[in-house]
């Protein structure tokens, strides 16, 4: 999951992404990468003074990072499914999550779950590497090591002038930075308020036009929804099953996630690690069996 940034909803996307995935019984790990403003733990009302993924990735760069290790590490969100590895607690503790551990404890996720969303940060810079030849830990090598490593980026704009400006500033960076890795684009927060007539429409038209994307999935804004999940501390799709922004992402989740993924062969034991969204209304497709592994 990525976006640019100004709040652009990726967080509350990943959550609702992941609880999405695990309805039929999928095993759905939600990763909270971000090295500049975490907030899966915060939304969710989880505690974040546990381990989390910085204990993940700790483990895995000491080869001791198995599904047995995972359990005992993430924190199940109530019985939808997800197993939450939480973000760090104190943006200073950015040099936990270097881009080998990251690498690794993804690789490790992908044998754990069905499906892994990594929720990371907007930023793509690279100014380090560029002021220092020392091969010294990396602000954004959490964010750039999942990117490489997904077999899906789901990208996530702001719906109104501001967001889609921002969008169409960091899309450039992003492609750089995935090569070949297909990209999906949602944009979150859908209202004719700023946009006048035809909303969708011109969304849809600037991002084509400017950034080269033919296809764009929309989720509206829901803020009573929204309101609701917040207070209670629990997904959207918990306290609002039937609302807007659900049904459209459940849509989005039949359309362009599930399917956009290539079925491996049955002889192989796990999918890929993933991550990052046109959506409104439709049942996510029943689990594949013996489906392997994937991530977001």
């Amino acid at each position: 999951m990525w976006g640019p940034a100004g709040a652009p909803g990726r967080s509350t996307v990943a959550v609702e992404l992941a609880v999405e995935l695990a309805r039929g019984g999928r095993h759905v790990a939600l990763v909270d990468a971000d090295t500049h403003a975490p907030s899966v733990a915060l939304t969710l009302g989880l505690a974040d003074e546990g381990p989390g993924f910085a204990a993940a990735c700790r483990q895995a760069d000491l080869g001791g990072l198995d599904s047995r290790e995972l359990t005992r590490i993430a924190v199940p969100l109530g019985r939808t499914g997800v197993d939450v590895l939480t973000g760090i607690n104190r943006p200073s503790r950015w040099p936990e999550l270097s881009e080998r551990r990251v690498a690794s404890a993804l690789a490790a996720c992908r044998q754990w779950a069905d499906y892994t969303i990594v929720d990371v940060s907007s930023s793509l810079e690279r100014d380090e590497e560029i002021m220092s030849d020392l091969d010294g830990p990396r602000r954004n090598a959490a964010t750039l090591a999942a990117l490489r490593a997904a077999d899906l980026v789901v990208a996530v704009v702001g719906a109104d002038p501001v967001g889609v400006a921002r969008f169409l500033r960091g899309h450039a960076d992003l492609r750089a930075t995935l090569g070949a890795a297909p990209i999906v684009v949602v944009a979150n927060k859908l209202r004719p308020g700023t946009l006048g007539v035809d909303a969708r429409g011109q969304v849809r038209r600037i991002l084509d036009r400017f950034g080269g994307v033919p296809e764009v999935w929309f989720l509206p804004q829901d803020p009573r929804s929204a309101d609701a999940a917040i207070l209670a501390s629990l997904p959207i799709a918990e306290v609002a099953p039937r609302s807007p922004f659900t049904l459209a992402l459940r849509r989005f989740v039949g359309e362009a996630v599930v399917p956009a993924q290539a079925p491996e062969s049955a002889g192989k034991a796990r999918r890929r690690g993933s991550r990052h969204a046109r959506a409104d209304s439709s049942q996510t497709p029943p689990p594949r069996t013996g489906a392997p592994t994937r991530g977001f």
